[in-house]
């Protein structure tokens, strides 16, 4: 009996002992659970803290991931070297703002710039231009091409000058700066570009891929083209116009990716530039105009502006703002309203010949011919052309830089009283010429810009470019119409 107890009581230590380790394993485990719950939920945590951290990063990058391109750091264009900085194996001439935010024009002129040095290793005086263009290359290999930030939201500042927006741009070829080196000279360039500070919430995850582009003045000098030093260096530029759509070089208003570089501005001959090539030339120091070719008369060429230099102006008035509607106007005073604020704006276009001009009185001895015109078919009939040959008025200008273009050169580059026949570089961008098939409206512009040329079937019209694509007499009083620059320029350097 006593043995039987004794087997018993062991059974029962055993017991215990296995509850106890029992025990103590669901503890262990207890705490190696928790350990295991506490540092899954630091590293979720992290995950989550850098996801958002991402996010944050990427909503405002204008820029993907970009390669290194070593190939960029030294070019040569012509004559000329440029040499990009290659800092800790920087990207050369490609743009990269990864991670950027919206910052004002005082942060942004803070940024790190991108640097580099375009030297003249020629034995003669070279021009450039330099450019940001998109990186289409990056841009096909991100598949972003319908997810691009709009450039007005892109500011830029070179050498520490005042930030200008890269939509400005546009309209110049993205030319951003031009210059001359003269032989083994060079020159240094700070470009710092970021996010205006002013952007909406719609720049969230866009992008937008550049780079910075030299490109070299041709300097050939075969037969009448001018060596580089005898070219005026105010032509930053210059298109073949081709309004034909579907043609290779389809090139309407110098934006167009088709559009294809001329020299033709090197050549003296009378015509080498065609009416309508576009010209975009440097009017002063500070300002670019586009232009396009009117006359090209060998040495000088006559150019209008693309878009208005000014609206609402009167033709005529006695008073600087537009005459009421019951006030049927006098044409036999002349444009002296247009021309006067014309001139105005214009006087400090330093780069662009004096002109000195007469019309309207006695037009065998005036440059500019007859001042009234009337069609040849009457009112209304088809096929009509302006015909000028009366001194409806007469006036004459000493040494302005500016005035309006007149029937008689409208004519000569096409325009007539029927619809669209005019080109549509000489009434592109006013209201509504795209319903008359021009590329672009200006909301901003009238449906008609001023001419030189008075009616004179009666006193109160005066010639008109209107936007359906044709030349037509217009009232003097109701409001004020547009007026477009028409300068004349030197091809050789001035």
């Amino acid at each position: 009996m006593g043995r039987q107890r004794k087997t018993i009581r062991n059974k029962r230590k055993i017991g215990v002992s296995n509850y106890q380790n029992q025990v103590l394993d669901a503890s262990e485990a207890r705490t190696q659970i928790s350990k295991n719950f506490s540092r899954e939920l630091k590293l979720t945590i992290v995950s989550i803290f850098i996801v958002v951290i991402i996010m944050i990063s990427s909503a405002f990058a204008i820029f993907s991931s970009i390669q290194k391109s070593k190939n960029y750091n030294t070019l040569t264009v012509g004559t000329l070297q440029i040499d990009f900085n290659d800092k800790d194996e920087g990207t050369g001439n490609i743009i990269n703002l990864n991670g950027a935010y919206p910052e004002s024009d005082e942060a942004g002129l803070k940024e790190e710039p991108y640097i580099f040095k375009i030297t003249n290793t020629g034995t003669l005086e070279a021009s450039y231009k330099v450019k940001i263009v998109d990186d289409l290359e990056t841009i096909e290999k991100d598949n972003c091409s319908t997810n691009l930030l709009n450039k007005e939201n892109i500011r830029v500042s070179i050498n520490g000058e005042t930030p200008f927006t890269l939509s400005e741009k546009q309209t110049l070829d993205n030319v951003v700066k031009t210059g001359t080196l003269k032989p083994n000279q060079s020159e240094k360039y700070e470009i710092r570009i970021w996010i205006d500070e002013n952007s909406s919430n719609e720049v969230l995850g866009k992008h937008y891929h550049g780079k910075i582009v030299v490109e070299g003045v041709n300097t050939k000098n075969n037969g009448s083209e001018s060596s580089s030093s005898s070219v005026n260096k105010n032509i930053v530029s210059a298109y073949t116009y081709n309004q034909e759509t579907g043609q290779p070089n389809y090139c309407v208003t110098g934006n167009e990716s088709t559009c294809e570089e001329t020299t033709c501005y090197q050549n003296k001959d009378e015509e080498s530039c065609p009416a309508g090539t576009i010209i975009n030339y440097k009017v002063n120091n500070e300002k670019e105009v586009r232009f396009h070719v009117v006359q090209d008369d060998g040495e000088t060429m006559r150019l209008q502006s693309q878009k208005d230099t000014l609206n609402n102006n009167a033709w005529y008035s006695t008073d600087p703002t537009p005459l009421p509607v019951y006030d049927t106007g006098d044409n036999s005073h002349g444009p002296t309203t247009a021309l006067d604020a014309l001139e105005s704006a214009t006087a400090d276009w330093t780069n662009v010949k004096d002109q000195t001009y007469s019309i309207g009185s006695s037009s065998n001895n005036t440059n500019l011919g007859y001042s009234g015109c009337h069609l040849s078919g009457g009112y209304n009939a088809s096929g009509s052309i302006p015909v000028c040959d009366s001194e409806t008025y007469s006036l004459s200008r000493d040494s302005v830089k500016a005035r309006m273009i007149t029937v008689q050169e409208a004519h000569k580059v096409g325009c007539a009283y029927d619809n669209k026949t005019c080109p549509i570089w000489i009434y592109n961008f006013l209201k509504q010429s795209t319903k008359s098939g021009g590329t672009d409206d200006d909301k901003n512009s009238k449906y008609y810009y001023w001419t030189m040329s008075a009616f004179d079937g009666e006193s109160k019209y005066a010639w008109a470019v209107y936007n359906q694509g044709r030349v037509y007499f217009y009232n003097l009083p109701p409001e004020g119409n547009s007026v477009r620059a028409l300068v004349v320029v030197s091809k050789n350097n001035i």
